[in-house]
């Protein structure tokens, strides 16, 4: 606007609907996505395979400290976004794998819109540092065969399945975008 011009309450009013029409295309309600299961194994300190099931209400992650909840949670953000972010390599996923072995895996077991998706990850170390492996497996409707990671999929696939690609796309960050997972409120 320039300086001598008003904005009066029909103009307001026609700002929030073009917003509020533009964001509806990007945000997925609550029950659009949902976590049921997550599977992890030698993940920071998840030594053996460790399932959690969750159902359709909140959950709570607690236990004594070194229980493995924040590791839990770690395990979930990486299952959905990978180790880092290509345009933000200052936020990565340091030492994941359990001292001591060589790789880790999650499985995550996701509904979204009513459908079953199975999002596979592994990591491995090579030296000092990490093969490029954690590029995800996504299936849908999964039937419990083993995973084959000969096609493995895209970062984008999984960001557009669980509605994080729009926002992505205006280069929002995905690890800030994952606190919603977690911090939903009505």
């Amino acid at each position: 606007l320039q300086a001598e011009e008003t904005f009066d309450e029909e103009d307001i009013e026609e700002c929030i609907n073009l917003l509020g029409e533009r964001e509806q295309r990007t945000i997925a309600d609550r029950e659009s996505v949902q976590l049921n299961r997550i599977v992890t194994k030698q993940f920071k300190a998840i030594e053996d395979e460790r399932v959690v099931s969750f159902n359709q209400d909140d959950a709570v992650i607690s236990g004594p400290n070194t229980s493995g909840k924040t590791s839990l949670v770690e395990s979930i953000r990486f299952n959905l976004l990978g180790r880092h972010h290509p345009n933000h390599q200052r936020i990565t996923l340091v030492d994941p794998v359990t001292e001591g072995y060589d790789s880790l895996y999650t499985d995550g077991f996701w509904k979204v819109n009513g459908d079953v998706y199975h999002i596979h990850r592994e990591l491995s170390k090579e030296g000092q540092g990490y093969a490029a492996h954690d590029r995800p497996k996504l299936r849908e409707n999964p039937d419990g065969r083993e995973v084959s990671l000969a096609a493995r999929d895209e970062q984008r696939d999984v960001s557009e399945l669980i509605c994080l690609w729009p926002y992505e796309a205006r280069d929002f960050g995905r690890y800030n975008m994952f606190s919603l997972f977690f911090l939903d409120s009505e």
